[in-house]
C-alpha cells in the first residue's frame, strides 16, 4: 500500500510540471527592464524558466521588497504553462497548473495552493512576507511563489531561474 501512494505522488509531481514548459534553448540573454516601485530596483536582472540547455529568457521587470524578491505573475507563469487569469468577482488573480491552483489577493500574504486530486492532498498554505502588488497595471508576486506550483527558483550569475523540478523514479532491488 506504500509503494501504491509514494508511486501515486511521484505520479502528481510529475504531471505538475507542464510538458512544453521550456523546450527551446536560449539564444542569448537579454536583461531585465526596470520598474518603479516602492521597492528596491535590483540591477539588471535576467529571468530565465527551464533547466540548464532549455532556459528561456524572459525580459521582465524583477524587484526586491522587504527582502522578497518579486516578479511579474503573468509573463512568467504563462511561460512556465499555466494558466492565468483576472477574477473580477472576486478581485483577485487566478493561476491555475496541471494539479493545483491559487487565488492571488493584493496585498494579502496569504497563497493558498489548492489541489485538484481526490485521493492526495496537495493542499498548502504558503506566507512570504509580502502579498501580492499591483505595479503599473502588473501584478507582481515573490518569486518563491513558484515552488508552491512544484518548481526549482534560485539566483544564478545575476539571473533568477525558476525551472521544474525534476523527478526521478528508482525501481527499488
Amino acid at each position: 500500500m506504500r509503494l501504491h501512494y509514494i508511486a501515486g505522488l511521484a505520479f502528481c509531481l510529475l504531471c505538475a510540471a507542464p510538458a512544453g514548459a521550456a523546450d527551446t534553448a536560449a539564444e542569448s540573454m537579454q536583461p531585465a527592464l526596470t520598474v518603479q516601485t516602492s521597492g528596491q530596483i535590483l540591477p539588471e536582472y535576467t529571468i530565465l524558466i527551464g533547466r540548464n540547455s532549455a532556459q528561456t529568457p524572459l525580459t521582465a521587470p524583477v524587484y526586491e521588497k522587504n527582502g522578497v524578491l518579486m516578479v511579474p505573475l503573468r509573463p512568467v507563469a504563462e511561460q512556465l504553462g499555466y494558466t492565468v487569469a483576472w477574477d473580477e468577482e472576486k478581485q483577485c488573480a487566478f493561476i491555475e497548473a496541471n494539479m493545483v491552483y491559487m487565488h492571488l489577493y493584493p496585498g494579502v500574504d496569504m497563497y493558498e495552493r489548492i489541489g485538484s486530486l481526490k485521493t492526495v492532498n496537495l493542499n498548502h498554505i504558503y506566507q512570504y512576507g509580502i502579498g501580492p502588488e499591483n505595479v503599473e497595471g502588473m501584478l507582481y508576486v515573490p518569486a518563491k511563489l513558484f515552488e508552491a506550483f512544484f518548481n526549482d527558483v534560485f539566483i544564478e550569475e545575476g539571473s533568477l531561474v525558476i525551472a521544474p523540478q525534476e523527478v526521478y523514479l528508482h525501481r527499488a532491488p
